[in-house]
């Protein structure tokens, strides 16, 4: 999604497709995802609702799609995401193929529905 003012973009978001795996206990159950990489605001255009545009339009696609989607983000940003309904993974849950994990951050799901205590893991795959 892209915010333009005449001709220049004052903010976007990237919703990226990625393949998964839900490895429940033995099984694996391959599935689709959008991994939330980015939410930008211009600087001279935040504090007028853009994001909450931005937000509400992405989880609405996400939801028609009816994808599950990931993102990642610092500590500080959890009570944001928090507020439109994405909900917390514990690192534990969490495996990636060609990603750089690190405990400097939180990982966090919406859309489909899954019961973290019944799965293992949550495989994503990150292409190089």
């Amino acid at each position: 999604m892209v915010l333009l003012n005449k001709k220049d973009i004052i903010g976007y978001n990237v919703l990226k497709f990625r393949k998964i795996n839900f490895k429940y206990f033995r099984k694996k159950l391959p599935g689709k995802a959008y991994i939330f990489d980015t939410l930008i605001i211009d600087n001279k255009f935040r504090n007028l609702g853009l994001s909450k545009l931005i937000m509400n339009k992405s989880n609405n696609i996400i939801k028609k799609k009816k994808y599950i989607s990931f993102l990642v983000c610092k500590p500080n940003m959890i009570k944001f995401y928090k507020y439109y309904n994405w909900k917390i993974i514990p690192d534990s849950k969490i495996l990636f193929t060609n990603f750089k994990k690190t405990n400097m951050h939180a990982w966090m799901y919406y859309g489909k529905k899954i019961n973290l205590k019944k799965i293992k893991k949550i495989e994503i795959f990150f292409k190089q």
